[in-house]
């Protein structure tokens, strides 16, 4: 193959709703188009974020059923030997097994000429028994890690050359977030007192992302005056009902609203002042923190995964042990009482979101990585 500048990249794609793997996929595919590149998504037909891709000027192919596994993998294995005639791709990249492996079948059975890369956002370790040694030590070019921890997990698990897998975080497209809204007609939208400081967690209601703990550190800071607590996000595991118990429980009702899943987080963004994430685990993208970095916010987060790598502790916020319930309220007190810390800290966060994290930055990181596999 040659080594040209705009490159025929394919990204293989298929979750079950719209979560960070999905974004890392959608996003960092637009953001190499705009860098020149031609760009397909494929994945399967009932993915619920193509009108999402298709939106942003994707193309998807609907063909490829990966979610189906070994049901369909003869065809999809067809179909990739396909697509390679007619599409001529330099470079695959799965961001889920089941494509990941097809991909790989594909490459071995057909003498396909394509780099495979494989992206790896999945919290779970790599397992290291002969099936995977065989997919990552013959079929797979390079492997993406989000965070240094994973990246060394597969270097620990895998014989494989340290240039092989590289750490690039997910970027964030800040200007998006950069739009002035009102912010008094949108805290009185969700019954927020205008001269209210808005404490926030913005994510999925599961027992993962740690609402219990956010709704018990409100709790411990029932006694400061002009504080508001904003949950937002769809129900899973967890029901609206359920924190409301929780609330009636550890907290004042007065000082919190709820208001389940939200289309544009744009709004709840901007009314924020501090944001809070603390997760249990999970988040190897961290896709909200970058989301509150782009829109100049300080953050006060557990301390695991990509929160401990993207976030600058005492400079862009806090980090806290994971669950540390009196640690979380301390460092959002802290941030409540010291105006201008929270204008520092959110200052730092948007320079790291138009710079360090910036889409133009990861789609070029990323175009760097696979162009050392091209031959």
């Amino acid at each position: 193959m040659e080594d040209m500048a705009q490159l025929n990249i394919v990204h293989l794609i298929n979750v079950r709703w719209y979560n960070a793997c999905a974004y890392y996929a959608l996003a960092l595919a637009a953001a190499q188009k705009r860098l020149g590149h031609n760009v397909l998504l494929a994945g399967d037909g009932d993915n619920p974020y193509i009108s999402l891709a298709r939106d942003w000027g994707l193309e998807f192919d609907l063909r490829p059923q990966f979610s189906s596994y070994f049901p369909n993998l003869i065809k999809n294995l067809m179909w990739l030997r396909k697509l390679s005639k007619e599409k001529g791709f330099e470079i695959v990249v799965a961001h889920r097994g089941e494509a990941h492996v097809a991909a790989a079948l594909a490459k071995m059975i057909f003498g396909l000429d394509y780099v495979l890369i494989r992206v790896r956002g999945d919290v779970r370790p790599p397992r290291s028994d002969s099936y995977n040694r065989l997919l990552y030590g013959k079929a797979t070019d390079g492997i993406i890690c989000p965070t240094d921890k994973h990246r060394r997990r597969y270097l620990k698990t895998f014989r494989i050359d340290s240039s092989m897998v590289i750490t690039i975080p997910a970027g964030i497209e800040y200007e998006h977030y950069r739009k002035p809204l009102n912010q008094v007609e949108l805290k009185g939208k969700y019954g927020i007192k205008d001269g209210d400081r808005v404490v926030t967690i913005l994510g999925r209601l599961s027992p993962i992302k740690g609402h219990e703990v956010f709704i018990r550190m409100a709790g411990l800071l029932n006694d400061l005056r002009n504080v508001h607590f904003l949950i937002a996000g769809k129900e899973y595991e967890v029901r609206i009902d359920d924190l409301h118990r929780l609330i009636d429980k550890y907290g004042d009702p007065e000082k919190f609203t709820i208001i389940g899943q939200v289309d544009d987080v744009r709004a709840i963004l901007q009314i924020t002042d501090i944001a809070v994430i603390p997760s249990l685990g999970s988040e190897m993208i961290a896709r909200v923190a970058l989301e509150f970095m782009a829109s100049g916010k300080p953050i006060v987060a557990s301390n695991v995964n990509a929160l401990a790598e993207i976030i600058d502790d005492g400079e862009g916020g806090f980090l806290v042990k994971a669950g540390d319930i009196d640690g979380f309220a301390n460092a959002v007190k802290i941030l409540l009482d010291d105006t201008d810390r929270r204008d520092s800290f959110g200052a730092h966060n948007l320079l790291q979101a138009q710079t360090r994290f910036s889409t133009e930055k990861w789609a070029q990181d990323s175009i760097n990585f696979y162009k050392g596999f091209l031959r």
